[in-house]
């Protein structure tokens, strides 16, 4: 997975927005391609929850003054943004198995709740 984030789109800065829709498409198309949809949906949904707990802990450090390197989510925008991220995964791993590129029509550009 760390050869994949080297590549391309993979590399640009931005979260819950396009380019890190493109990020997750693109990334899911390739991981699939490389180590098949099962592997890398797995390997998608277990980074998914792991950074859904590192903002679940810096959310509930900043109540009792523990700095953070991010700002503060709480659970709703936690899982809307794993969702958006799950959900352009699944773009990305159609694309593979259909042997095309990702279709950027396709993919979710902001968490629902928030405007794109």
């Amino acid at each position: 997975m760390d050869e994949i984030r080297k590549e391309g789109a993979l590399r640009l800065p931005g979260e819950d927005n396009a380019v890190d829709a493109l990020r997750h498409g693109q990334g899911a198309r390739q991981a699939a391609l490389e180590v098949g949809t099962g592997w890398a949906r797995l390997g998608g949904v277990v980074g998914e929850i792991a950074r859904g707990a590192q903002h679940g802990v810096n959310y509930a450090a900043s109540g009792v003054g523990v700095p953070t390197n991010e700002r503060p989510r709480n659970l709703r925008e936690i899982l809307a943004s794993a969702e958006m991220d799950l959900h352009n995964n699944e773009v990305g791993f159609r694309a593979a198995a259909e042997g095309r590129p990702v279709d950027l029509r396709d993919l979710q550009t902001a968490p629902r709740g928030r405007s794109r």
